[in-house]
């Protein structure tokens, strides 16, 4: 979820890459970083949902279809960065229209905010609904 997080954070600079003629290199680490991050993450296609720490997000949307929720994961992640390559080449592509002139920055921080509540949700599930071990609980005397 961080790597996604970075991958978004990066997205979201977009408006400001493109004022400063950074295009280039924005999209060859963008592409760079995406092709280490499908290769580091394939290990964890195997993982269950408890070592992924996705069971308490599983409980929270028990009225959604069973289905392997790493697998879902892994489907909102390719098509988040499928939204961000389409706005990024939209953005240079084509042109705003007349009465619209900031379209498309801010459709970039529309995508972008939504990425960052999601981490920040996702973040604040996992910490607040993990159970304490017992190597962190005080003895009691």
């Amino acid at each position: 979820m961080s790597i996604w997080f970075l991958q978004a954070s990066t997205f979201s600079m977009l408006p400001l890459f493109l004022k400063d003629g950074l295009l280039v290199p924005y999209a060859v680490t963008s592409v760079g970083y995406l092709c280490l991050t499908v290769y580091l993450l394939s290990p964890l296609d195997d993982r269950s949902e408890g070592e992924l720490k996705l069971g308490t997000c599983g409980k929270l949307f028990f009225f959604l279809p069973k289905m392997h929720l790493a697998c879902m994961m892994r489907w909102k992640f390719y098509i988040s960065n499928a939204l961000m390559a389409v706005l990024s080449i939209l953005s240079v592509v084509l042109d705003p229209p007349p009465h619209l002139p900031d379209l498309f920055p801010v459709l970039v921080s529309t995508a972008a905010f939504l990425h960052f509540l999601g981490a920040f949700l996702h973040f604040n599930i996992v910490q607040f609904s993990e159970l304490p071990t017992k190597k962190s609980q005080k003895k009691n005397n």
